[in-house]
């Protein structure tokens, strides 16, 4: 599969999520790094130099209302959204999900307390 003009939502500015932008990135992929805090912001800083097709976005992933804002900026933004990694959250097993319905649909009380 071509990645190339794809875009991808990348829940979590840590390892998890940082490791797929950059793989992404050099397939010249349209990327948005979701953080609620200023790790996307301070992940992105070093690479707006080189790469025009990334953008960071403010979001808590817990908060359905706001994953549903995320979708919306980055589908206004590159117009499609082909593939999106949750990698927020933690390691329990509430907030871990293998399709996007899933994630959609998650209680934030079961997800904040990763």
């Amino acid at each position: 599969m071509a990645l190339t003009g794809k875009a991808a939502i990348l829940f979590g500015a840590g390892v998890i999520a940082t490791g797929y932008a950059r793989v992404f990135a050099e397939h010249a992929m349209n990327i948005a790094v979701v953080s609620r805090g200023n790790p996307a912001r301070n992940w992105l800083h070093p690479w707006l130099v080189w790469v025009s097709n990334v953008m960071a976005v403010h979001a808590d992933a817990s908060n359905p209302e706001e994953v549903r804002r995320v979708f919306r900026e980055v589908a206004a933004w590159c117009g499609r959204i082909d593939i999106c990694v949750n990698g927020s959250g933690g390691t329990e097993k509430a907030a871990n999900f293998t399709d996007l319905d899933g994630f959609l649909k998650v209680e934030p009380e079961r997800s904040s307390r990763c």
